[in-house]
């Protein structure tokens, strides 16, 4: 049977920008807010207590976290990397956004001059045909428009662990931000299925390898604002939501994430979790290594870093 050989769990967005960018990152994303909703919203009293220097202390942990990632995926040699992700209005739009999508088309570049990546077209297409089978509606995405991959949930993992282009990707996508989105549950069991066709469908010698982008909580100005109804407001932080969840995960008990609600990860900030409950559904009852969590306000987001031990 195939073998999953690393399987790893990070934020996304902030979480790779050095803290010296953020504030004018932080304006842009505040102007998203004010062009959807009419008004610029107000930063809460920890971001006023924020330093630029405190956080880039805070940072290097979250930098050397991503650092030894970086290593052990290239020190594994994987065959294929499946890259779990939501996507933010980026390939997918009001037309049509589907709750699961895989994608199973050739290489594929993140710049229009850059590079190419190397797809993993093969085996996207029997996780879909295999997930298909097992009763899990996955949408096909056959092509990026001009072969480009771009939604940042994707690009900034991709930037930062695959650096050679060496390692096929199969693009994986499960909603995150529009509601109504997949229930925790089913993410979960979304994340055993994989499993099990990994373990009895694909090669023998197979090595693969799982990265889940997302998370933890916060509350930007793509966030589902419109069928919110709790008490957080833009730019918050539910750290004890995410100490619970890294709790949970340390003690290897995905199973009780899985019951969680959309409600509850809609309430807390938690939208993308449902990446992370997909990885933990791969991985079973194994522990989470936490390498790294920083609350950031000036980078509006809970930052989480951690890995499995899968060998």
């Amino acid at each position: 049977m195939a073998t999953i050989v690393a399987a790893m769990a990070t934020s996304h967005a902030f979480a790779f920008m050095d803290p010296s960018g953020w504030d004018e990152f932080l304006q842009r994303n505040r102007q998203g807010y004010r062009r959807r909703y009419g008004t610029l919203p107000e930063m809460g009293a920890e971001f006023a207590r924020e330093t630029e220097e405190g956080n880039a202390a805070r940072y290097r942990h979250v930098s050397e976290a991503h650092d030894h990632l970086q290593r052990e995926l290239h020190e594994r040699r994987p065959d294929v990397l499946l890259l779990i992700g939501d996507d933010q209005n980026e390939h997918y739009h009001a037309d049509n956004i589907p709750q699961i999508a895989v994608y199973t088309g050739g290489d594929f570049v993140t710049a229009p001059d850059g590079p190419a990546y190397k797809s993993g077209a093969q085996t996207a297409r029997l996780l879909l045909s295999r997930l298909v089978e097992d009763g899990f509606d996955v949408s096909i995405c056959g092509q990026f428009a001009k072969d480009r991959l771009i939604a940042h949930a994707h690009v900034g993992v991709l930037h930062r662990f695959v650096r050679d282009h060496d390692i096929p990707v199969v693009p994986i996508f499960v909603n995150g931000i529009h509601v109504p989105a997949l229930e925790p549950f089913r993410c979960h069991a979304l994340g055993r299925a994989m499993r099990a066709i990994i373990e009895n469908d694909l090669p023998r010698d197979m090595r693969v390898a799982v990265i889940a982008s997302g998370g933890l909580s916060h509350f930007t100005a793509g966030y589902p604002w419109p069928d919110y109804r709790g008490p957080f407001r833009y730019g918050d932080i539910c750290v004890d939501f995410d100490q619970s969840l890294i709790a949970a995960m340390k003690r290897g008990d995905g199973e009780s994430l899985a019951r969680l609600k959309s409600d509850d990860l809609l309430l807390h900030g938690g939208i993308e979790f449902r990446c992370w409950l997909v990885t933990l559904g791969m991985v079973g009852d194994r522990p989470l290594e936490l390498m790294a969590y920083e609350p950031f306000y000036r980078a509006i987001m809970g930052v989480g870093v951690g890995r499995w031990n899968v060998a």
